[in-house]
C-alpha cells in the first residue's frame, strides 16, 4: 500500500509537539479524500530539525485529477503555514522522504538541488525558488511541482 506523504519542515525546539497536533486536527478537517492516513514525527539525535508526515495512503494521483488534489492538497498545508510560523518548508512525495532526509543533520543543507528532487514544495511566500512550475499560491504558500523529480502521476 503506497502512500503520498505530506512532510513538514521545523527547526527543533520544545514547541514541535504543537504543530504535530495543529498537523492532525487541520487534516482532519480538510480530509477530502478520504483515505487511510498516518500522521508520524520524526526527532532524530544529531539533526537541528524535525519532520512531520502526513501518509496518505493509497491516492492516486491522474492528470484529470492533477489540479485538484494538488489544489486540495495546498489549501490543507496553507492552512498548517497560517496557524503554525515554526513551519519553514513542506514536501510531497510518494515515500522517499525518509530516504532523501537521511543524511541531511541540518536544515541549512536543503539546499536547491536536495529541495528539487521532492515533485511537491510547499514555500512561504518570504521563500524564493530556482525553476518549477507554480500550480497554486495564496497568501500563504506557494506550491511548485518540479516534473523532472519523482513522477507522481499516474
Amino acid at each position: 500500500m503506497e502512500a503520498f506523504e505530506i512532510t513538514f519542515f521545523c527547526l527543533r525546539d520544545n514547541h514541535n509537539k504543537g504543530a504535530a497536533s495543529i498537523i492532525t486536527k487541520q487534516f482532519g478537517e480538510h480530509d477530502v479524500f478520504q483515505k487511510k492516513n498516518i500522521v508520524e514525527f520524526f526527532c532524530n539525535d544529531g539533526k537541528d530539525y524535525v519532520e512531520f508526515c502526513l501518509s496518505i495512503f493509497d491516492l492516486i494521483i491522474t492528470e484529470n485529477d492533477f489540479d485538484y488534489i494538488m489544489t486540495k492538497i495546498s489549501q490543507f498545508v496553507s492552512t498548517i503555514f497560517e496557524k503554525s510560523e515554526d513551519i519553514l518548508l513542506a514536501t510531497g512525495i510518494y515515500e522517499l522522504t525518509g530516504y532523501y532526509t537521511e543524511n541531511k543533520r541540518y536544515f541549512a543543507e536543503f539546499d536547491t538541488n536536495f529541495i528539487q528532487k521532492f515533485p511537491i514544495v510547499f514555500l512561504r511566500k518570504s521563500q524564493s525558488f530556482n525553476s518549477g512550475k507554480i500550480i497554486y499560491d495564496d497568501a500563504n504558500v506557494t506550491c511548485v511541482f518540479y516534473e523532472n523529480a519523482q513522477s507522481i502521476i499516474s
